[in-house]
């Protein structure tokens, strides 16, 4: 059973510089993790990505979602990857701290 996670970073940009700040980022997480990182693909529609990539041949998709104050990021783990949340859910909220600060 797949598992869900959340991760809500606010920031005090306005919107469109937290977008263009965040657009790239899973080319970004592929280019630093080379191998152990594949399959990176992100579609942008306003202020809504949905994500695709997978890490050491576990499939992680989901949603960015930028609005006036924060930044909300969504997917789904599957069973698997379950012990791998808090670490992963981790790692997001860092990087996208890091880029919206």
């Amino acid at each position: 059973m797949a598992k869900d996670f959340r991760v809500s970073v606010p920031h005090e940009l306005k919107r469109e510089e937290a977008i263009d700040r965040i657009k790239g980022l899973v080319a970004e997480l592929k280019k630093e993790y080379g191998d152990q990182v594949g399959q990176a693909e992100e579609s942008w529609s306003g202020n809504r990505c949905e994500f695709r990539l997978k890490i050491r041949r576990i499939n992680l998709s989901g949603t960015i979602e930028v609005d006036e104050s924060s930044a909300e990021i969504r997917g789904t783990l599957p069973f698997a990857a379950r012990l791998l949340e808090g670490p992963a859910k981790e790692l997001i909220a860092k990087r996208a701290r890091e880029l919206l600060s």
